[in-house]
């Protein structure tokens, strides 16, 4: 299994900094959408490069212009739907606060839980797909909530205060949309505030008398 690691930066071979050309973004285009469709049917390490470009009619030169295999079209699909949740530019999201991240992953994934289900019903959690998925997640969370929690007076590392906030969420969305346990935005943040302040199983208080 082969993943972007969450310590690692994301390196694609096309230079995307550089200014696209209409046929180099319809090529990523059709690309990254054909991959996206192909997960609703079948898991990602079944998917070849060759059934892509069958798929999309591009010829495999041209796809081995852009990516060098179909690890880096993932991680292009990531960047997508980064940009799509709203956590994709450092710059505009540096000083997110954790709510309102969550919120942002949240109505996402909800305005796409059906295809979601299709997606999960092919990739298994501990499957390469959803460990590339979140390892990306984390590294967003990683750096958004990082900035953000700069202000706070704690004696715990930054770095580890927002690995642990941006797990906490993490956990709780794959709980509502990988695992199938159905929960309001609400009910959600409810589990976010409890899981983030409680210490009653730490301190071995369980309310039982």
């Amino acid at each position: 299994m082969r993943y972007t690691s969450w310590r690692e930066e994301i390196g694609l071979k096309y230079d995307l900094n550089k200014k696209r050309t209409p046929t180099a973004q319809r090529i990523l285009d059709t690309f990254s959408g054909a991959l996206l469709e192909l997960l609703q049917e079948k898991s990602f390490d079944r998917i070849t490069v060759n059934e892509l470009c069958i798929k999309t009619g591009i010829p495999r030169a041209t796809y081995y212009n852009y990516f060098d295999d179909k690890y880096d079209l993932l991680d292009y699909c990531w960047l997508l739907i980064s940009e799509a949740i709203g956590i994709g530019d450092h710059d505009r999201t540096a000083q997110l606060p954790l709510n309102q991240y969550f919120d942002r992953l949240y109505d996402f994934l909800d305005r796409y839980r059906r295809r979601i289900s299709e997606v999960v019903e092919h990739n298994p959690i501990d499957g390469t797909l959803i460990a590339s998925f979140t390892a990306y997640l984390k590294a967003k969370a990683q750096d958004i909530l990082g900035e953000s929690l700069s202000g706070i007076n704690t004696n715990v590392p930054l770095a580890l205060l927002a690995d642990y906030y941006g797990n906490t969420v993490l956990l709780i969305l794959e709980w509502i949309f990988f695992n199938g346990h159905a929960l309001s935005k609400q009910e959600a943040h409810q589990y976010m505030t409890a899981l983030l302040t409680s210490g009653e199983l730490i301190e071995g208080k369980t309310g039982r008398h």
